[in-house]
């Protein structure tokens, strides 16, 4: 897939050629990802309680946003890498956070957890293969984990449920734009990536968010 890292990469409707800045509104609205991570740190900054984990989320972000934007000017195989690994390692760091952090469990569940949770997307990617729904496919089993931790934080009454109920919503909502975008650009020829950058921003926020604050009303956890 990568053996030739300066070949150019077109897969996305805005661009049309391989010039540097031919993607401006793709690349532009990666600062979802940069606001995303300064409201989180503005908020982690506030508790009382300051953990180096969220510290390092945050800082993946970041990185996240900085990644993309390197993909959507430089455009090449090789910038590819820049855009996938940093939301890989966002994605499955998130996990471990949400069980050690979030539930509370002790480190080889969370890790037992991670582990399934890349099988299960192995286990999608070889049924359905890495171009249905645009490529979108690859981040289903994400949708699935935060809505399931959602309806679990719900039932035993922790109190970031709602942050991770507005995290699943926003990132339905996102996958759904980056999975029409080429069908959309006949009729409008910017795409709807973009707004996969956007809403997928404000999902990382949340899930920020709900790992982040206080939570008065969430019983001490307890190991799965």
């Amino acid at each position: 897939m990568f053996d030739n890292f300066s070949q150019p990469v077109s897969i996305y409707c805005e661009r049309l050629s391989p010039a540097f800045w031919a993607e401006p509104v793709n690349a532009l609205s990666n600062l979802a990802f940069i606001l995303a991570a300064v409201f989180a740190y503005l908020l982690w900054r506030k508790q009382t309680a300051k953990t180096m984990d969220m510290l390092v989320l945050i800082i993946m972000a970041l990185v996240v946003g900085t990644g993309s934007f390197i993909f959507h000017t430089v455009a090449t195989k090789g910038a590819m890498l820049a855009d996938i690994i940093p939301i890989i390692i966002f994605i499955h760091y998130a996990l471990w956070v949400i069980f050690t952090r979030g539930f509370g469990v002790r480190w080889y569940y969370a890790a037992t957890a991670v582990i399934a949770f890349i099988a299960f997307n192995v286990l999608i990617l070889n049924a359905f293969g890495r171009t249905l729904f645009n490529g979108s496919i690859q981040y289903v089993p994400t949708f699935l984990m935060l809505l399931l931790v959602a309806i679990y934080a719900v039932k035993k009454r922790y109190g970031f449920s709602h942050e991770f109920f507005i995290a699943a919503l926003t990132f339905y909502i996102a996958i759904t734009c980056r999975s029409i975008d080429n069908i959309v650009c006949p009729q409008f020829p910017l795409g709807t990536h973009f707004l996969w950058h956007i809403f997928n921003g404000v999902t990382m926020y949340f899930v920020m968010r709900g790992l982040t604050i206080e939570r008065a009303t969430t019983p001490s956890p307890k190991p799965l």
